[in-house]
């Protein structure tokens, strides 16, 4: 619902963009580059980066198996649940997520493979 009203508002979604980028940029020193761009350039630089994810996890998905391409994304999110929870950066957060899953070994192995098949499962019930 935020989404549509920023569409249909640009002056609201201008301020809106702003406050975001106070917030989470300007308040914590980060981004700097970043932030003396104007719109376009901003908005080709995350198409850009946009774009190459998706080739990215399409090369991947190519080369790799999916189970392992699905892990790659579920390991990514989490350790960025984890960085936007404690507030610390991505870098730190993986970190973090990495040491938890050696200790854990076997259990988070577990969870993992548990969680990709049921997703995967899910998936071909889609196609059907």
């Amino acid at each position: 619902m935020l989404s549509e009203d920023l569409l249909e508002n640009s002056i609201l979604n201008d301020d809106f963009v702003d406050m975001v980028e106070e917030i989470h940029i300007r308040s914590r020193f980060m981004g700097n580059t970043f932030l003396i761009k104007n719109r376009e350039s901003k908005d080709r630089y995350i198409e850009s980066n946009f774009k190459n994810v998706l080739d990215e996890i399409l090369s991947d998905t190519s080369s790799l198996s999916s189970e392992i391409v699905l892990r790659k994304l579920i390991l990514s999110y989490a350790a960025l649940s984890i960085a936007q929870s404690l507030r610390i950066d991505l870098h730190a957060a993986t970190e973090e997520l990495y040491y938890y899953m050696r200790k854990k070994d076997e259990e988070t192995h577990l969870e993992l493979l548990d969680s990709i098949r049921h997703i995967l499962s899910k998936g071909h019930k889609l196609d059907n």
